[in-house]
């Protein structure tokens, strides 16, 4: 039940599923033009990437970050998680171990953010823009459909996305 965030995107009960089985089609698309691409390690990383999630969001009165969340993040929880689980597993293969780690380290778009490393493996490079695309393409979506400007063909100015949005002369509910 839970959501991706608390403003930015998928940020409403069930998001986080929502935005896994999109990410889980993406990879489906890719893995078409793209059969270089580990698809089962990529696909494991998706499911697993939001992990943290668990231990980030607060659910009770209102969506928000726990402590923990705030001071870690969600990649480093969910990286903290993996091994953990990973550590259960007796002869859990070092290659498949270093690099899901590597994923998940490295989901975030940069280090500025919340990444520990930059995407260095081509799962990890193509998992880093997916996540991107479909956080940008869920809260584009909302901020078109609840903030725009009264007979305008625009939304408000967004602070996050430093732009106004065009919306056209119609919005067509999805």
């Amino acid at each position: 039940s839970l959501p991706s965030g608390k403003l930015w995107h998928h940020n409403y009960l069930y998001g986080n599923l929502e935005h896994l089985v999109c990410l889980l089609d993406l990879a489906e698309t890719l893995f078409c033009h793209y059969p270089y691409m580990k698809k089962e390690l990529l696909k494991t990383a998706i499911i697993l990437h939001n992990l943290g999630n668990i231990q980030q969001i607060n659910l009770e009165g209102f969506i928000d970050y726990t402590t923990i969340g705030r001071l870690i993040g969600h990649p480093t929880l969910a990286f903290q998680r993996l091994k953990q689980e990973i550590e259960s597993i007796s002869d859990f293969p070092n290659e498949l171990r270093i690099q899901l780690i590597h994923l998940i380290l490295s989901q975030e778009s940069a280090v500025e953010k919340t990444a520990s490393v930059l995407p260095m493996t081509f799962e990890a490079i193509v998992l880093n823009q997916m996540i991107q695309l479909d956080v940008l393409a869920n809260a584009a979506l909302r901020i078109i459909r609840n903030d725009r400007l009264p007979d305008s063909h625009w939304t408000k100015y967004n602070n996050l996305l430093q732009r106004f949005l065009y919306v056209g002369e119609t919005v067509e509910s999805r």
